[in-house]
């Protein structure tokens, strides 16, 4: 039982040609095609309706075996994953950061036990996560979904058909509720979370499985392939990855048009039967495979986005190597080989990435950047605040320790409290902080933002802390916005005063110098990446106008700058001692968080 116990079809190959250059061309000319993306929801409906016949055909033919269906699907889908997901291990521990690199061992960890979509889900969700390009396998996602769906979705048959249930009522059933549960979700679920998320995509893979219902309408069909070739075509050239569901529902119908069974050839089955559309169909998985770590790896080593040149070597040599890789490991693998084999090779390779993804192998070739969370615990049960929401709060790991010191603001206080939490050892630091949330008072409640009325209500319980001596205050400074400034200035202001009525010493932070670019194209091309310190000075001169002015009004308040740590009279510098010292462009990592904290504690007691 395998693709081949069906009538052969050269327009699904043809389809999958129009599925795969529409991935990659957008990913590699975004401008060009903005809606190339939803080939990935081509290939869905392709596989669904391919698997369910087969499972049907099989079932009718009462010759169905689970162990003969996972076996095709180890070989269909295991040798040239391993082949892939190997060579970018290897590769990237030559020419990627430490983060990156481990980052990328997680992820050989998702792909080999096709988990990688949820992973990219929380990663998505995550404030520091790196950038979708810098990811080599962001794209095994989709391998994930579909290795997924084809695990439950021939026992959810099989138990149907145990019960008496007919397969295409099972399917039309499940079709029409996960389609109903996708599109009442996307009315208030993130993109990120519809997009990686398989109950969100199982409406795709079944829109395939629906095709597999026969029903009569001659007429219909013989138009309907134009229509749905049409609307594949319209959604990669007008819809935009901000469409919502719209994009995705007009491909897939598309794709559900062109696929309809026709009795008779015409002219879409001469197109997408055409030779080369055929030929490249045949290697749509390897190319699949191969041209997103491809891209992502020049795009790393390049440290600037790519040429349309570059681009255009990069789809000329993707289409070889994935010839051959069709050539010499998946057609003739497909044929003859053994499944409990690379069964044994996916384990090992996912087992072996996990171990390099909990540290324990040497270190990758190139500097640290990481920001490491050593030495702290959660506090967030211990903090009494009821609207405290997605708030973090952190704690020296030493529970016998009470905290005096209060370290309030946005990511900006966050990269600081590492090294203050482990180097100062006379007192004990508390975290509270959230992403893009400065730390503001609005004691008249005017600001009706969820990020303003929680940090009231944290200044309010602050103020009631005995324990809590002093507050220190780190944030970043909006550039070129003087409506935020403006709103920061009195919000800052107001968190000051009120802090000083209830007796706590206050601290501002002024910001680190912004690096202006990438850091990790900068430490892969210039181990130096110094940077003009008067251009950092002219961008910070409203920061530094705005905290001078709370000081001239505050006299007691005290503020650090650590312009001396990072800068000299020319220039600035994210490395020192020949590592990073910066995470991102704006945030320090475990190594200047330390030098900031030695500053820090010789230059303001407590």
């Amino acid at each position: 039982m395998n693709s081949h116990s069906l009538k052969y079809r050269a327009d699904i190959d043809g389809l999958r040609a129009i599925a795969i250059l529409g991935v990659v061309i957008f990913h590699l000319f975004p401008k060009i095609l903005p809606g190339g993306y939803l080939g990935v929801d081509v290939f869905f409906v392709i596989s669904g309706f391919l698997i369910s016949s087969i499972i049907k055909k099989s079932v009718e033919e009462k010759n169905f075996s689970f162990k003969q269906f996972y076996k095709r699907r180890i070989l269909r889908i295991f040798p040239a994953l391993f082949f892939t997901i190997t060579a970018s291990l290897c590769f990237g521990y030559f020419y990627l950061l430490e983060n990156e690199f481990y980052s990328l061992a997680q992820h050989v960890v998702g792909g080999a036990f096709f988990v990688t979509n949820w992973i990219f889900q929380h990663e998505s969700t995550q404030y520091f996560s790196i950038s979708g390009e810098f990811k080599p396998l962001l794209h095994l996602w989709s391998i994930s979904v579909e290795e997924q769906f084809y695990i439950f979705y021939p026992l959810i048959l099989y138990l149907s058909l145990k019960l008496g249930l007919k397969i295409r009522i099972t399917i039309a059933t499940l079709f029409v509720l996960s389609l109903c549960f996708f599109i009442l979700r996307s009315l208030n679920t993130s993109g990120q979370m519809l997009f990686f998320s398989t109950p969100y995509r199982l409406w795709e893979l079944l829109a395939g499985g629906l095709l597999t219902v026969q029903f009569n309408g001659k007429l219909f069909k013989k138009y309907l392939p134009y229509l749905g070739m049409t609307l594949v075509l319209l959604s990669y050239f007008l819809v935009s990855e901000e469409a919502g569901p719209t994009g995705k529902i007009s491909a897939v119908a598309g794709a559900m048009l062109v696929l309809l069974p026709r009795k008779e050839s015409d002219s879409m089955d001469n197109f997408l039967s055409h030779k080369i559309l055929v030929k490249i169909g045949l290697i749509s998985y390897s190319l699949y495979l191969c041209h997103w770590p491809v891209y992502s790896f020049a795009r790393i080593l390049n440290g600037a986005p790519l040429s349309n040149l570059n681009s255009i070597l990069i789809l000329i040599s993707c289409i070889f190597l994935a010839y051959f890789f069709w050539l010499l490991v998946e057609n003739p693998i497909r044929k003859s080989g053994t499944p409990l084999l690379w069964l044994f090779l996916m384990t090992t390779i996912g087992i072996s990435s996990y171990l390099i993804s909990q540290n324990y192998i040497p270190e990758s070739k190139y500097y640290k950047t990481h920001m490491d969370d050593w030495g702290q615990r959660d506090c967030k049960a211990g903090v009494d605040v009821a609207e405290i929401g997605d708030f973090t709060c952190l704690m020296p790991s030493d529970g016998m320790k009470v905290a005096n010191v209060l370290l309030l603001g946005d990511s900006h206080a966050r990269d600081k409290f590492i090294g203050l939490n482990i180097l100062d050892k006379r007192h004990a630091w508390q975290l509270i902080f959230k992403p893009a949330c400065p730390p503001t008072f609005d004691s008249k409640n005017k600001i009706n933002s969820d990020c303003q009325i929680r940090m009231n209500s944290i200044l309010r319980w602050t103020a009631e802390q005995n324990r809590i001596k002093t507050v220190v205050l780190g944030f970043h400074h909006p550039h070129n916005n003087p409506m935020e400034e403006k709103l920061l200035y009195r919000g800052l202001r107001e968190s000051v005063n009120y802090l000083l009525q209830h007796n706590k010493q206050v601290i501002l932070l002024i910001d680190i110098p912004i690096f202006p670019g990438e850091i990790k194209d900068c430490l892969r091309t210039d181990r130096k990446c110094s940077f003009d310190s008067k251009q950092v000075l002219r961008v910070q001169k409203p920061h530094r106008t705005m905290v001078n002015e709370i000081m001239r009004e505050y006299p007691v308040v005290r503020v650090f700058d650590p312009y001396p740590i990072f800068c000299n009279d020319k220039e600035c510098e994210i490395t020192a001692d020949g590592e990073a010292i910066y995470f991102d462009s704006s945030h320090l990592n475990f190594k200047g968080s330390h030098l900031y904290a030695e500053r820090f504690l010789k230059m303001i007691p407590l």
